[in-house]
């Protein structure tokens, strides 16, 4: 199929995409690295009447460190994560998830800002920030600039907390020493939308945990915390059962049957996944 008729807009920096973003509002669309929003378009899933291409606005692309922050642009590609010196210092969390993401094509186009503006309740990203309790910043040019925590943008299943007017900018993650992590994944083939993942990041003292974020993605309409596997971990409990953890999931996430795999299904590839990060962290 083709997409619907639409005006194409290419703006060179990121005042004139912001004016012109503000001036359509609802008619327009953003384009960032299209791995979603074309197929969507082809599909007729998406009607708007104009597209804001945003290849241009290199501003966006990157990463750096501000203070005690790193900030990764919206226009940062999710290859350039995997390659990042800054990020495999800090965060190889994401590097790791990264391999992960579809295949080479996807990796090489999409866009940090795409995925978690799309928030597939599937797609790794939106589930890693979680772990690494991101913000992030949108902007809008009647309203400005603001920070959002990722758990309180992420609203549901392709729903966030961004406006009409607005456009996400950047991704901030606090600066992390002594951190440990570890990701596990399980998928129908290589490259599918994963059936659940598993993103675990803590901060270490003295050989012992301080700080821990263990977040599950791919089976609820958003990354969903294991609060209760976390104090667990922060206790040093080292007899965490299978039990443990899936009366935890049960407690926060409504398991249901879709065209791959059953609820119990699910609810035991999820539980394992969760015990295989546990045991990394309390073996070593």
């Amino acid at each position: 199929m083709k997409p619907h008729q639409f005006n194409y807009f290419r703006p060179g920096n990121l005042n004139d995409a912001l004016e012109l973003l503000c001036e359509m509002k609802n008619d327009a669309v953003l384009l960032a690295g299209g791995q979603s929003l074309i197929p969507m378009m082809n599909m007729r899933l998406i009607n708007s009447e104009s597209v804001i291409d945003l290849s241009a606005l290199k501003e966006l692309s990157g990463i750096s460190v501000n203070k005690n922050k790193i900030i990764i642009g919206a226009m940062t590609r999710y290859i350039e994560l995997k390659k990042s010196a800054l990020l495999l210092k800090y965060y190889p969390l994401l590097g790791d998830a990264i391999d992960y993401i579809a295949h080479s094509a996807v990796r090489n186009r999409g866009t940090v800002g795409g995925s978690v503006a799309l928030s597939h309740p599937s797609a790794e990203l939106p589930g890693c920030f979680v772990a690494l309790n991101a913000e992030v910043t949108v902007e809008s040019a009647q309203r400005g600039k603001r920070n959002l925590n990722i758990e309180d943008f992420v609203q549901g299943m392709m729903s966030t907390k961004l406006e009409s007017d607005e456009m996400i900018t950047g991704v901030e993650l606090p600066i992390s020493n002594n951190s440990k992590h570890w990701f596990g994944e399980i998928s129908r083939r290589q490259g599918d939308y994963c059936t659940a993942a598993v993103a675990m990041h803590a901060e270490t003292e003295a050989g012992k945990i301080k700080y821990i974020r263990v977040v599950l993605i791919g089976v609820s309409d958003r990354p969903v915390r294991l609060e209760k596997t976390e104090k667990y971990l922060l206790a040093q409990e080292r007899n965490i059962t299978i039990e443990n953890i899936r009366n935890d999931l049960k407690e926060k996430i409504h398991l249901i049957d879709d065209i791959y795999n059953s609820a119990a299904g699910k609810l035991h590839i999820a539980s394992e996944l969760v015990l295989e990060g546990i045991e990394y962290f309390t073996d070593k």
